[in-house]
């Protein structure tokens, strides 16, 4: 819960006070160690957050976000935008299952294209209706 003491540090800090403000504030900091304390923990905290401020966005980040927001882009485009970096990965996969498949195929009958085996699809014959059959 913030009590008054923290509203007006806050205001404080952030240079909200006014004169008359300021100068209660200044003779409570040389009264109160322990709000002197308080205030020179948010002194420093406000310090830290200032120096530790993410740089990494580059120029004009804010603009950039607020146009992108504002443009209106399809399912498809975010999709796409989305499984983009997915699709070298997901070819490889594929590759590696259709080969498995194709290496694996036991062309018994001779009568196998190579389509059939490398989506592993039974071909269409007597024999394979037969074994559906059992």
């Amino acid at each position: 819960m913030i009590d008054d003491m923290d509203t007006l540090m806050m205001r404080a800090l952030a240079g909200e006070l006014n004169a008359d403000e300021a100068r209660q504030f200044a003779q409570l900091l040389e009264t109160d160690g322990g709000m002197r304390a308080r205030w020179q923990r948010l002194e420093s905290l406000q310090a830290d957050l200032r120096s530790a401020r993410a740089d990494s966005f580059g120029p004009f980040f804010a603009a950039r976000v607020a146009a992108r927001a504002q443009e209106r882009e399809s399912l498809v485009d975010g999709l796409m935008w989305m499984f983009r970096p997915l699709f070298p990965a997901m070819t490889l996969v594929a590759l590696i299952i259709a080969f498995n498949n194709w290496s694996d195929h036991d062309d018994t009958y001779g009568d196998t294209s190579i389509l059939e085996a490398v989506f592993a699809i039974e071909p269409i014959s007597l024999n394979a209706a037969y074994a559906m059959e059992e």
